[in-house]
């Protein structure tokens, strides 16, 4: 008795080329297009109210003050508590970064590279590479922490951070260019890999299974917070 249900192949153009795939494609883009818009319009360090640079004497004008939509470099790799050391943090990203490089590369050898048909194949991936970047800023930030600490033990004040200026050495310099620094309120304002951290952190906020446990773990010691976009009200 034949079934009455057929295979769906997924893989001939009719199963994609149809109405509805067009729909949910327009859909998605659209709102990805508009997110872009409004980050590149309100948000982010390009933006007046985001960094405070409106022309070259506004950060004299008025005082500094901490506005939505920045992100300050030092929030991705300093823990909530300054009283726990940013190495911590780092060796809780490193630890994780691998466990879950580690269960990946598993379940490619193991089923092969059709495991990125399914998305939550994809939404590890993306937290195994937020564990992954984490783990390179933290150690910058472990860098900046161990030279200022080491600058200041005669005295100076060891309960803040502070970037270390520009121009130091090869390594702070390696890590600076790429973010495209800028000051604002006497800290530095993350730039490209800042940014795309604090994004990759939001999106991930809701993930299940053991990605969870490592997020939640991440989430508690570090000092990044949801960003809402300007004009909108987030409760």
């Amino acid at each position: 008795m034949p079934s009455s249900t057929m295979a769906v192949d997924t893989t001939a153009s009719e199963y994609w080329l149809n109405w509805r795939f067009m729909l949910c494609a327009v859909w998605v883009y659209s709102c990805m297009v508009l997110a872009c818009f409004l980050i590149w319009k309100y948000e982010g360090p390009s933006s007046q109210d985001g960094n405070g640079d409106g022309g070259e004497d506004s950060e004299d004008a008025r005082p500094p003050r901490a506005t939505s939509g920045v992100v300050y470099l030092e929030d991705c790799w300093k823990p909530c508590l300054e009283q726990i050391h940013p190495g911590w943090l780092l060796a809780f990203r490193v630890v994780s970064f691998f466990i879950l490089a580690s269960l990946l590369a598993v379940d490619v050898i193991v089923d092969g590279w059709s495991v990125f048909l399914y998305y939550t194949q994809w939404t590890f991936l993306l937290v195994t590479l937020y564990f992954g970047l984490g783990s390179v800023l933290s150690i910058y930030g472990c860098y900046q922490y161990s030279y200022k600490n080491g600058d200041n033990r005669s005295g100076a004040d060891h309960g803040t951070y502070i970037i270390a200026p520009a121009g130091e050495s090869v390594y702070d310099q390696s890590i600076k260019n790429p973010c495209y620094s800028k000051m604002h309120g006497g800290k530095e304002i993350a730039g490209f890999w800042g940014y795309l951290f604090q994004i990759m952190f939001q999106l991930l906020i809701g993930t299940h299974s053991i990605n969870v446990v490592f997020m939640i773990g991440d989430t508690a010691m570090n000092s990044l917070v949801a960003l809402p976009i300007s004009g909108l009200s987030i409760s």
